[in-house]
């Protein structure tokens, strides 16, 4: 509860003052996003680097808060918002702290700090635990609930009431000096420092500097001290104070010391021993490092006074965090490890350990003896690995690597960010066919679906890796998900568990629902959508049926990314990929695409032999090529090399006359080491409102079908002539392989062959504002002074240009959305940096979203839409976006 007179008092050097009546004056608390407001709440107005809350003032209130704390009084539309207790500030954040140091001075709790790399969370909760079981009575007890840096703290302390008599806070840091801010803020009067560990390294460098941030609290405790005693980086901060200190630890010289520890994946038991007492502990807790968490509890509390005998049986009634290796049940009914609130490299070698003794009952601290997953008769184990934090290059990828093949039967990658471990990983002696990635959370269910059957399969010394990884029948008990806050692995979670349970997951407020946060180098960017892909796919294939589809993925997959729309549409049931050049299907067989490949356009006669060890199939029409591929097949003594026959039936690009094919055709047949896979034409026109060329062309092909079969010649595997166009308009050109190229990524072939309703456009196109600027009548903007202001003018840049893609001349995009409105290009497009007229967009300012492609405020602009100012086609539009532009890999 918060009272308006103590923020006004609190806060009053922030020079807090109400504005307008105060029509309430408590509130149930604080809140920072206005999709989070259930009601009753205060909304505090923060200005970060991606947005400034004043700007959600009027939905907080529309949402239900009756109060507002900001550093301007508030307008909609040009009018006083009315309703709310609005209270102004110079500055919100130092007014939550200077109102947190008031509160917490006036009600006066035994405050404890708890700092450290990683393991804070469960440290502070598993010490409020004990002393809650310890205490006369629970309710005396608060924590701050990983609230934990000086804008989440003081939020979180409008929960401490007057029956609070202990205090345990978690303190975080990001930057140097932010412990010792903390601590002024909360004067803690006992400090816990959990480790020192290569986590958050990003933004100290080096361990040594996040020790000397560490060392803030045990410098700034006004009483005692709790110490990791195994961790040389903690026990040199006892130089830095006078505090009497309780050490913890494995070692003999600690205070609360852990022998005889032993884990089987899901629980945790150790021999407990500090003051003079012996006893045994069982934790429900998973994972060996839970035991340094448990150590830390009891730690504490025999620092505060608390007899030792009474510590197991506190100890046992701890329960895991969500998503900090809680254990819960998927579907199968096996166990599900959820550790999806963050990831760093410390805290992925502890889930990794810990699935690593999953099933292996009496497994000792420190005991490897070669690989666990080839013991005999015990559950399988999955690890679905996202994103690590902090690791690049060699620094953790191997080690997480190595953990990996060591505890995991299979493993399912999901994003970009897993590939690299996982590939640590197969070098480290992980089977590759118990290795796939996935892009979206429908892939890793796929995946993951026959594996989460009731009928467990067991490992022994004679078990072998299946063919893949989905189309295994037997099931893995024993699932990890482990993955930093980018990977939002938690709706993987959500989806796997058993009940279902929303309140177990982690970051299930409105608002942390909603947002993926961008994890991107530059302010520019293209969303991918990879469930419209998966759906326009889908749709296809329905469309197309009983002929089979071919995803192309030339130009990158038009811009979107081929590795990864590869891998999706052979999960959606693709017979096969096309590309363009045998380069893109080198790069898709490097990265462990294993479907068949087509090279639809030109392979000359050198490249056979790479032809033929990348295993692709190439468009052929010249009998130097063909002999080439002979050649190169008998060489390599390799599986033959296959070939589809092109046939131009009137696009005259590529391929062979309609009189030259059968007898072609019957010449490569008698060729050793080459396979004829398939015959094919292209169409010229099937977009084009008027049939009647499309259907003279497949009237060609027809003939060279029936010229084929009177030759003596087998018949292809696949026949082939429909694109996107002519896969939706021309039934009868599908024969049985139809090749989807701009349909499926939800772009219309043309504005006569539109795609059917309910496909969607996967890509979009943003960036953000990066100055907004003044100027008057006459003024001239960008290169050339080719635009000259007819009015007193706002104008924003966007940092994107024409080395983007973003066309210069000889004309370009012409608008942007911003706001939800219309804003018209100014000026000359740079190389990096173009402008837009602002004037007719009110409250536009540094940091908004920018849509160059795609959909904001109820308004749209398509590619489409860019083609037809442009002067060109959607084709153009999407796959000229370059590949400095990074992608966002979203599921809608």
């Amino acid at each position: 509860m918060i009272l308006l007179d103590d923020l006004l008092v609190g806060a009053v050097d922030e020079g807090a003052r109400v504005e307008g009546l105060a029509y309430a004056r408590e509130f149930e608390g604080f809140v920072n996003d206005s999709r989070n407001v259930r009601g009753g709440e205060l909304f505090v107005a923060v200005r970060t680097d991606r947005a400034d809350g004043h700007d959600f003032i009027t939905d907080a209130v529309r949402r239900g808060a009756t109060g507002v704390l900001c550093e301007r009084v508030p307008q909609h539309e040009g009018e006083t918002v009315g309703g709310p207790t609005v209270v102004v500030v110079h500055d919100t954040r130092a007014a939550l702290r200077a109102w947190a140091r008031y509160l917490l001075r006036r009600q006066g709790p035994l405050t404890i700090g708890v700092t450290g790399s990683v393991g804070k969370t469960c440290t502070t909760k598993a010490i409020a635990g004990v002393l809650r079981e310890l205490g006369d009575d629970p309710r005396a007890v608060f924590e701050n609930d990983n609230f934990n840096d000086l804008l989440g703290l003081p939020i979180s302390l409008s929960r401490l009431d007057p029956v609070h008599q202990v205090a345990v806070l978690e303190l975080a840091t990001d930057s140097a000096g932010e412990i010792a801010q903390l601590c002024e803020l909360v004067a803690p009067q006992l400090g816990v420092v959990t480790n020192v560990a290569p986590a958050h390294l990003e933004h100290f460098g080096t361990l040594e500097r996040l020790a000397r941030e560490y060392g803030a609290l045990p410098e700034a405790a006004g009483g005692s001290l709790v110490l990791n005693a195994d961790d040389p980086l903690v026990v040199a901060m006892a130089a830095r104070t006078r505090a009497p200190i309780t050490w913890f630890g494995a070692g003999k010289h600690a205070d609360v010391r852990a022998t005889d520890v032993r884990a089987d994946g899901t629980s945790t038991r150790f021999c407990l021993q500090c003051g003079g007492f012996e006893g045994r502990v069982e934790l429900a807790l998973p994972g060996r490092h839970s035991v340094y968490t448990a150590l830390a509890a009891a730690a504490v509390a025999l620092a505060l006074g608390h007899s030792p005998d009474r510590m197991p049986a506190a100890l046992a009634e701890l329960r895991p965090v969500a998503g900090r290796l809680n254990t819960l049940r998927h579907t199968g009914g096996g166990m599900l490890l959820d550790d999806t609130f963050s990831a760093s490299l410390p805290s992925a070698l502890s889930a990794v350990d810990t699935l690593e003794a999953f099933g292996a009952v009496g497994v000792g601290v420190g005991v490897r003896k070669g690989r666990m997953n080839r013991d005999a008769h015990r559950p399988r184990r999955i690890a679905v690995l996202g994103g690590v934090s902090g690791i690049s290059g060699g620094f953790g990828v191997d080690e997480i690597g190595a953990a990996v093949a060591r505890a995991a039967d299979y493993v399912v990658g999901y994003g970009d960010a897993a590939e690299p471990v996982l590939r640590a990983a197969v070098q480290a002696g992980l089977p590759e066919d118990g290795v796939v990635m996935a892009a979206t959370v429908e892939e890793v269910l796929a995946h993951l679906g026959p594996l989460l059957a009731p009928d467990a399969g067991h490992s022994g010394e004679d078990f072998a890796p299946p063919a893949s990884l989905a189309s295994v029948a037997a099931v893995a008990p024993g699932v990890l998900v482990k993955g930093n806050e980018a990977s939002r692995l938690e709706r993987v979670v959500e989806r796997l568990m058993d009940g279902g349970d929303s309140s177990q997951l982690v970051r299930q407020a409105p608002g942390a629902r909603q947002v993926v946060p961008l994890q991107l180098d530059r302010a520019a960017w293209m969303e991918v959508d990879l469930g419209a892909i998966a759906a326009n796919l889908d749709a296809l294939k329905r469309i197309a049926a009983p002929a089979e589809v071919m995803a192309v993925l030339k130009a990158d997959a038009y811009g979107h990314g081929a590795v990864r729309v590869s891998r999706l549409a052979v999960q959606h049931g693709a017979a096969m990929l096309g590309v363009a050049v045998l380069g893109e299907a080198a790069t898709l067989r490097e990265r462990g695409i294993t479907a068949p490949i087509l090279v639809l356009g030109y392979t000359p006669a050198w490249q056979a032999r790479d032809v033929v060890r990348v295993d692709v199939a190439v468009s052929l029409y010249s009998m130097d090529v063909a002999q080439a591929l002979s050649r190169a097949a008998r060489a390599l003594d390799r599986q033959p090399a296959r070939v589809h026959i092109k046939v131009d039936t009137g696009m005259h690009r590529l391929g062979l006359a309609p009189e030259e094919v059968a007898p072609f055709a019957r010449q490569v047949a008698q060729l050793p080491g080459v396979q004829i896979e398939g015959v094919f034409t292209h169409f010229a026109a099937a977009d084009d409102a008027d049939p009647s060329y499309t259907l003279t062309q497949l009237a060609r092909f027809r003939e060279v079908l029936s010229q084929w079969e009177d030759a003596g010649l087998t018949r292809p595997r696949y026949v082939h002539a429909a694109n996107s166009a002519a896969t939706l308009r021309f039934p009868e050109a599908r024969f049985n392989l139809v090749r989807t190229g701009i349909a499926l990524y939800g772009l219309h072939p043309s504005a006569d062959a539109p795609c059917p309703p309910g496909f969607r456009a996967a890509l979009a196109l943003k960036t953000q504002l990066a100055q907004v600027k003044d100027i008057g009548v006459g003024e001239p903007v960008s290169y050339g002074c080719t635009w000259v202001a007819a009015r007193p003018s706002r104008i924003g840049v966007l940092p994107i240009g024409y080395a983007d893609g973003f066309r210069r001349a000889p004309a370009n995009w012409g608008e942007v959305l911003v706001r939800g409105r219309r804003a018209p290009l100014v000026g000359r497009v740079c190389m990096d940096m173009c402008m837009v007229d602002l004037t007719d967009v009110p409250g536009a300012r540094v940091g908004d979203e920018v849509v160059l492609i795609g959909e904001q405020g109820g308004d749209r602009l398509t590619a489409e839409d860019v083609a037809a100012r442009l002067g060109t086609i959607n084709y153009e539009v999407v796959s000229q976006i370059l590949a400095r532009v990074p992608r966002e890999i979203v599921s809608r």
